[in-house]
């Protein structure tokens, strides 16, 4: 049986990744705090604001669909509670997929939310390799 704190999670990353899914920029980027903080293998990224983070996303997703990308599906997801306000999401098995299931890229994905005024936002979002907990 999942928490509350599950439950509240796991609905939140549903809308993002319907959001994500349907190339709804703004709304993706209101899943986030101001500024969010990207931590990825080939660089960091400080998004400070709405229309910087918007184009940040217009360029990843020019880059996904020029190799074919096409929609995104996840694997299990943990949730740990640091506080009320607080905590640690795991999400293994992210598959960026082409339209014939074929994987642009997969990794594993480690945020840390911050519930504000009562909705969960991602804080900060670490792109890291499949398995990488299993290491």
């Amino acid at each position: 049986m999942q928490s509350d704190l599950e439950t509240e999670v796991a609905e939140f990353y549903a809308t993002y990744l319907q959001r994500w899914n349907g190339r709804d920029f703004a709304g993706v980027a209101d899943c986030y705090t101001e500024p969010a903080f990207f931590v990825q293998p080939d660089g960091d990224a400080v998004l400070s604001n709405r229309q910087v983070f918007t184009a940040f996303l217009e360029s990843l997703f020019a880059k996904l669909e020029a190799d074919g990308y096409s929609h995104s599906e996840i694997g299990e997801m943990t949730v740990t509670r640091c506080n009320d306000n607080l905590a640690i999401l795991d999400v293994r098995d992210v598959r960026r997929l082409q339209k014939d299931g074929t994987p642009v890229d997969v990794m594993d994905a480690h945020y840390v939310l911050r519930r504000i005024d009562g909705q969960w936002k991602f804080a900060t979002v670490v792109a890291c390799a499949p398995g990488w907990r299993d290491a």
